[in-house]
C-alpha cells in the first residue's frame, strides 16, 4: 500500500479476480492564486494535497491581482483563495462575507503580510557607524544618501507599447516614468532614487509618505520582473553601494539574502484617514506613518463546507508558520519550480498536514462486481435464453417446412415469423442484459433490441386484432379486402415510429457505464440511463413509454373485442390472452424498474418477467399451430378437403365417401363460422387468414 492509500482516499485501481476497485467522485474545486511566490506556494500545497492524497479533481487558475477577488469567489468562479491582503477589503469583507453569505471566511493561513522599506544588510554591515534603519536618515544632509544610486542612475521601465510603466494618466503623481518629490524638483540631482516593483503595489503611499516627511528621494519603478528582482538581488549581495526599495514580507528576495525593514512611525487609523491617494504628491494630503501588518487569511465558497466536507476540513485546518513560508521561498528562489517546492514540502511534513485529512466516508471505497458467469442468477437468466432461443428456432424451422399444412397456412406464416422475429429480438435484450457492458454501445443495444422486439410483437397483434374486429363488424369489408402487404406497411410504420424515438431517447440520454450501488462495501458494475438529467431526455423517455403503452392499450381493445369471435381453435380468443400479458407483466415489471430497489433485484424481476412474456406468447401465438401439425393426422390437407369417414373403426376411401364427406377445419374439425358470414363460404375461418390475400 502507498503512503496515500494510509488516509482512505485512494485505492490501486485495477483488475484482478475478485473484480475491481471503485471510488466515489471525491469533488471538484477551483484554486486560485495570485501574482506572487508565497500564493503560488500555499495554492501548490493545497491543491497536490487534495489531488493526491484524496482524489480530488482540482484546476488553479492565475489572477494577477485581488481585485475582484470576493466577486469571483461569490460567483463560483473561483472555489478559494488561500492567500488575501486585507488592505482596502474590509467593506468587501463585511458585504460578502458578514452580511449576504455567499463568501466564507476559512480562516487565517498562519503568516502576516507586510509591506515596507528595505535597505540591503550587508552595506549596512560595512558601515556600521551609520545609521541605516530608521527613516529620518534619508533626509538631505544625512551620510546614508551617498551610498545610494543618484538621480538618472536607473532608467524608468516601460510598457510594451513604449509609454512608462507610471504613466501620468493612470498614476498622476509620476512624471517621465517616476515621481519626484516637491522638495526635489527644484534640483533633482541632490536627491537618490528609491526603487519601486510597481505603482499599483502601493497605491501613491510609498510617495506621499516621501513628499510629508521631506525624504532626499525620487520613486523609479522598475516592474516587477526576472531583471527587476535580479537587480534588488544583485544590489543585497555586495555591500559597496545601498539600495533601498519597497517590498513585501513574506517575499522570495527577503528569503534569499539580508535586507533590513527601515523602522517608520506606527500605522494608526488616524494617519490613514488623512491619505486621500488622488492627492499623491500635494500638500493637500499627507501621510506620517508606515505599513501595519496584515492578518493573511482565507476564504472560499460556503459550498464547499455543505457539499464537500473532505475540502473543506482540509482547506479550513490548513496553516503554515512564517519560518515554513520564508524556506520555501528560497527553496523556489534556488531554481526549483513552485510544484516542486510544494512537494518538498509536503514530503517533510507529514506530521503537520496529515491532520488536516479527514477520514473518508462509509462506503467511499467499494468493491465492484458485475452479473458473470460466477452468479447464480447470471446463470438461471442464461439457461433460460438458450432454452427460449433453441425453441424459438426449432418453431421456425417448422413454421417454414410446413408452411403449407393447414395449421401453419391458418396463421399466415410470415405473421408467425414476423412474432417469432420479434420474440427473438427481446431474449436477446434480455442476454445482453446479464452480460458485462464494455462499451456504451451495449447499453445501447439492450434497449433497441427491447423496445424493437416488443414493438414488432404488439404491432402484429395490433393489425391482426385490428382486422379481425373489422372483419366481423363490417360485412361490407369483403368487396375491398386489406391485403398482407397493406398489413406489414402497417406494421413497418409503426416500428419504424419507436425506431426514431429510439434515436432521439440515445442522443438525449447518453446511456453510459457506470457503478449502481449495492451495499455500503459493493456496487454493480452495470448500464446507466441518466434520463432525468436535462428536460429533453425526460420528454423523449416519457414520449418512447407513453407510444409503447398506447400500442399494448389498442391491442388489448381489439383483443377484447374479438374475444368471442367465432374462429377455428378459438384463436381470437388466444390473441387478446396474449395481449393481456403483455400488460399484465408490464404492468409489475415497469414499476419495478423505476423504483429505488437493489440493482440486483430489478434486473431479476425484469429479466424474469420478461422472459416469462416471451414464453407465453410463444405458447399462445406460434406454438399452439405448430403443435396442431404434429397432432393432425393430415396436416397437409387443404380447407375444405373431405377426409374419410370410419365405421366400426375401419376407414372409408375418397372415393366410397363421395357425396356424403364433410368439409375440413383445422386439425381435421368441423370450421366453426360466425352466422352473420354462414352463407359466404368464401369467409376463412381463422384469424390469422385474415391476412392472405384475397
Amino acid at each position: 500500500m502507498t503512503q496515500v492509500e494510509l488516509y482512505g482516499w485512494q485505492k490501486d485501481l485495477h483488475l484482478d479476480a475478485q473484480g475491481r476497485i471503485v471510488r466515489q467522485p471525491a469533488g471538484s474545486v477551483i484554486l486560485e492564486y495570485n501574482a506572487w511566490s508565497s500564493s503560488n506556494i500555499t495554492t501548490y500545497i493545497a491543491a497536490t494535497l487534495l489531488r493526491d492524497v484524496i482524489g480530488v479533481n482540482v484546476s488553479v487558475v492565475e489572477h494577477p491581482s485581488t481585485a475582484g477577488i470576493y466577486q469571483r469567489v461569490a460567483t463560483g468562479v473561483t472555489d478559494f483563495v488561500p492567500e488575501v491582503w486585507p488592505e482596502n477589503k474590509e467593506a468587501l469583507y463585511d458585504s460578502y462575507i458578514v452580511q449576504s453569505g455567499t463568501v466564507q471566511d476559512f480562516g487565517l493561513i498562519g503568516f502576516n503580510g507586510i509591506f515596507s522599506l528595505y535597505v540591503n544588510g550587508r552595506a549596512a554591515q560595512a558601515q556600521p557607524d551609520l545609521v541605516w534603519i530608521i527613516w529620518q536618515s534619508y533626509r538631505r544632509g544625512n551620510p546614508v544618501l551617498n551610498y545610494l544610486p543618484p538621480f538618472g542612475t536607473t532608467p524608468p521601465a516601460r510598457t510594451a507599447n513604449g509609454g512608462y510603466l507610471c504613466d501620468s494618466e493612470t498614476y498622476p503623481w509620476c512624471t517621465n516614468g517616476m515621481f519626484i518629490p516637491p522638495q526635489c524638483r527644484p534640483d533633482p540631482s541632490q536627491c537618490r532614487e528609491l526603487w519601486h516593483l510597481h505603482p499599483s503595489y502601493s497605491l501613491g503611499s510609498i510617495e506621499q509618505f516621501i513628499t510629508t516627511m521631506n525624504l532626499s528621494l525620487v520613486v523609479v519603478y522598475l516592474d516587477d520582473t526576472p531583471d527587476s528582482q535580479a537587480r534588488l538581488l544583485a544590489c543585497g549581495r555586495q555591500s559597496t553601494y545601498a539600495c533601498i526599495f519597497g517590498y513585501w514580507e513574506p517575499g522570495p528576495l527577503l528569503a534569499q539574502e539580508s535586507f533590513l525593514p527601515v523602522i517608520l512611525p506606527t500605522s494608526t487609523p488616524e494617519c490613514w484617514s488623512k491619505f486621500d491617494p488622488k492627492l499623491t504628491g500635494t500638500n493637500q494630503t499627507e501621510m506620517r506613518c508606515g505599513w501595519s501588518p496584515h492578518v493573511l487569511h482565507k476564504i472560499g465558497s460556503p459550498r464547499l463546507a455543505t457539499q464537500h466536507p473532505h475540502i473543506f476540513q482540509l482547506l479550513r485546518y490548513m496553516s503554515l508558520k512564517e519560518s515554513a513560508i520564508t524556506s520555501m521561498l528560497n527553496d523556489n528562489s534556488n531554481g526549483n519550480s513552485t510544484e516542486a517546492t510544494a512537494c518538498n514540502w509536503i514530503k517533510g511534513n507529514e506530521n503537520l498536514w496529515s491532520r488536516w485529512i479527514q477520514a473518508p466516508p462509509e462506503g467511499f471505497i467499494r468493491q465492484v462486481t458485475a452479473l458473470d458467469l460466477d452468479n447464480p442468477l447470471t446463470i438461471l437468466i442464461y439457461s433460460f435464453c438458450c432454452i427460449l432461443c433453441l425453441v424459438l428456432a426449432a418453431t421456425g424451422y417448422v413454421v417454414v417446412r410446413w408452411r403449407k399444412s393447414v395449421g401453419v397456412r391458418e396463421h399466415s406464416p410470415p405473421f408467425l415469423l414476423m412474432s417469432l422475429a420479434g420474440l427473438m429480438m427481446v431474449v436477446c435484450s434480455v442476454a445482453m442484459e446479464m452480460h458485462p457492458p464494455r462499451t456504451p454501445v451495449v447499453c445501447s443495444l439492450r434497449v433497441w433490441s427491447l423496445s424493437l422486439g416488443f414493438t414488432i410483437l404488439l404491432s402484429g397483434i395490433l393489425v391482426k386484432t385490428w382486422r379481425i374486429s373489422r372483419i366481423f363488424s363490417n360485412r361490407q369489408l369483403y368487396s375491398k379486402p386489406l391485403k398482407n402487404i397493406h398489413l406489414f406497411a402497417a406494421v413497418l410504420t409503426l416500428t419504424a415510429i419507436d425506431a426514431a424515438l429510439l434515436a432521439a431517447w440515445t442522443t438525449s440520454s447518453s446511456p453510459a457505464i457506470g457503478y449502481l450501488p449495492l451495499s455500503s462495501s459493493t456496487v454493480l458494475h452495470n448500464c446507466t440511463y441518466p434520463t432525468g438529467d436535462t428536460l429533453m431526455a425526460t420528454v423523449i423517455t416519457a414520449t418512447l413509454i407513453v407510444y409503447q403503452a398506447s400500442l399494448l392499450c389498442m391491442a388489448c381493445v381489439f383483443g377484447y373485442r374479438i374475444r368471442n369471435a367465432a374462429t377455428v381453435g378459438n384463436e381470437s380468443r388466444y390473441i387478446a390472452m396474449s395481449a393481456y400479458n403483455i400488460a399484465l407483466i408490464g404492468l409489475f415489471v415497469i414499476p419495478i424498474s423505476f423504483m429505488p430497489l437493489n440493482p440486483l433485484m430489478q434486473v431479476a424481476i425484469k429479466c424474469l418477467g420478461v422472459l416469462l412474456a416471451v414464453a407465453i406468447n410463444l405458447s399462445l401465438l406460434v406454438l399452439r399451430s405448430v403443435v396442431f401439425v404434429f397432432v393432425s393426422r393430415r396436416p397437409s390437407l387443404a380447407i375444405g378437403q373431405t377426409v374419410p369417414r370410419k365405421k366400426r373403426g375401419i376407414s372409408v376411401s375418397m372415393e366410397e365417401s363421395k357425396g356424403r364427406g364433410q368439409a375440413v377445419g383445422f386439425g381435421g374439425l368441423p370450421p366453426i363460422r360466425s352466422s352473420a358470414f354462414a352463407e359466404n363460404d368464401s369467409v376463412c375461418s381463422g384469424p390469422f387468414a385474415c391476412f392472405r390475400e384475397q
